[in-house]
């Protein structure tokens, strides 16, 4: 309120010089020479005293405002890109600046069109359109407040005339160039087959016939059917199928490599196996063909995941003891079984003289050679291959047919063979089970 009542003050003290605390006669030139707004009102102090004579370049800056310190010199002015303008291609001079770079638009009643400015029908040169003449239609303004007529999209002038692709002037008509023809004649050329042609196998034949490698053939493809993962391809004077990328042909199917056709399926070959879709060769046997186990009493080879490929083990009728390979040490063969390097084994019975089955039994009523009762007196046969015996048997050593086992369960008498799961193996005791001259280690 106080800056207010000086402020008014001070007014009425300008307009009404002679009351305002003299009785000397106003000086209008001083009067007119005081520029109000050159009075400076200093709201700081208690009176708010008013100074008419101070210079008004020494007023402070308002509140909230930033002393500009920046010189002409430290902000360029950034160049223009589009001064001077670099638009000149027809219809489409208007430059639009975007920071330091530009691009340019069609000009006004112009639209862009396959990379090219075209009339937009609005009232102009263009507009309606001038331009008649079959396959030249194209109207563009020349800049120039004119027009010019051009061939239309996918033809091209030719000493003026418009004609497609591969087609030429002749005598005023277009005419295909050497090596095309107008087919279904609507003035658009396809290169003719031929081996020298650009299309490869897709140049024009007459109905009926397909370019193959050059040449005009039938296309036998259309009655011949073809395998799954294949696909049938003209020669000129027949077809063929050929099986997809990887595949090869087995008997009438496409099969992986290294597999053939069995029995209408694919199967792969010895030594490889199917693994998604294709077949892979089978890791090979490092114990064959030659066993590198040598050591002694440790012949067994068995193949492994070892860095080597395979384990040697104790060799038959021996057992590893603290890495040592010792002897098996069993009781006394049984009754009908004798001792045969270490193996209680069948006594031979074959030849020998037999009313029933039951006299060539060897040790169990499925181990046994058989009753020949056509023979004179009636022979015991011993087998000679696996099919002598009977089921769940195979003819095993000295000619009997002995049980299949797997463990010493499956044995009745004597021991399982891990090596040839016969009920056959067991170790003699004594020399009495042995040979005559031999004793039994």
């Amino acid at each position: 309120m106080r800056l207010f009542f000086n402020i008014s003050l001070a007014v009425a003290c300008s307009l009404i010089i002679a009351g305002c605390g003299s009785n000397e006669p106003s000086n209008d030139t001083d009067a007119k020479d005081t520029d109000i707004k050159d009075i400076n009102y200093d709201s700081s102090s208690d009176d708010s005293t008013v100074r008419p004579d101070e210079d008004s370049s020494t007023s402070e800056t308002p509140p909230g405002e930033d002393i500009p310190t920046d010189t002409p010199d430290d902000n360029p002015v950034p160049s223009d890109p589009c001064d001077p303008n670099p638009c000149t291609q027809l219809n489409r001079t208007t430059c639009v600046a975007t920071g330091d770079t530009y691009e340019c638009n069609c000009d006004h009643n112009f639209i862009l069109v396959k990379d090219q400015c075209v009339p937009d029908n609005e009232p102009g040169p263009c507009s309606p359109n001038p331009c008649t003449e079959t396959n030249k239609t194209r109207c563009l303004l020349d800049g120039q407040g004119g027009y010019t007529c051009n061939c239309d999209y996918d033809y091209h002038d030719d000493n003026g005339l418009c004609c497609q692709a591969f087609a030429q002037n002749v005598g005023g008509k277009c005419k295909c160039r050497e090596g095309y023809i107008d087919a279904d004649n609507d003035g658009k050329c396809t290169v003719i087959c031929s081996e020298d042609s650009i299309e490869g196998f897709n140049g024009w034949c007459p109905d009926g016939q397909i370019c193959v490698q050059g040449t005009c053939a039938t296309d036998f493809c259309a009655n011949k059917e073809c395998p799954e993962n294949s696909e049938c391809v003209n020669k000129p004077d027949s077809a063929f199928c050929m099986c997809f990328e990887g595949l090869h042909m087995s008997d009438g199917i496409c099969c992986p490599q290294n597999a053939q056709n069995v029995n209408g399926t694919c199967q792969c070959n010895a030594g490889y196996e199917l693994r998604g879709g294709n077949c892979v060769a089978l890791p090979s046997n490092p114990c064959e063909p030659q066993n590198p186990c040598k050591s002694l009493h440790r012949t067994t080879c068995i193949p492994d995941d070892s860095a080597q490929g395979y384990s040697c083990h104790c060799s038959a009728g021996f057992e590893d003891r603290d890495g040592v390979c010792e002897m098996l040490v069993l009781e006394s063969c049984p009754s009908g079984l004798q001792c045969r390097a270490g193996y209680c084994v069948p006594f031979d019975l074959r030849n020998d003289q037999c009313v029933t089955d039951a006299d060539c039994r060897v040790f169990n009523p499925t181990a046994t050679t058989t009753c020949n009762t056509s023979a004179a007196g009636g022979i015991c046969n011993g087998c000679t291959n696996h099919s002598d015996c009977p089921a769940n048997s195979q003819c095993a050593l000295y000619g009997a047919c002995a049980n299949m086992c797997d463990d010493d369960d499956d044995c009745p008498y004597g021991k399982c063979s891990t090596q040839t799961g016969y009920c056959v193996q067991k170790y003699c005791s004594s020399d009495e089970d042995c040979f005559n001259g031999t004793a039994c280690l």
